[in-house]
């Protein structure tokens, strides 16, 4: 068989690479949620969720 024949190259065809080396990357809120991990240990999102809420009930009645 010949070297260039079209068979032959193919067959022996150095593609490269396909995508990216390594996993996933990371989501947004996959980073927000390591953050408040590292900041505010368990249970951030409930402290958040509680200071938004007095937040909002001290809008609402200072607003009625």
């Amino acid at each position: 068989m010949e070297e260039n024949r079209i068979p032959k190259r193919v067959l022996y065809m150095n593609l490269g690479p396909t995508g990216l080396k390594g996993g996933p990357r990371n989501r947004w809120q996959d980073e927000m949620r390591e953050d408040g991990r590292i900041v505010g240990g368990e249970g951030w999102q409930e402290k958040v969720h509680v200071h938004h809420y007095e937040l909002y009930m001290t809008y609402n009645i200072t607003s009625s």
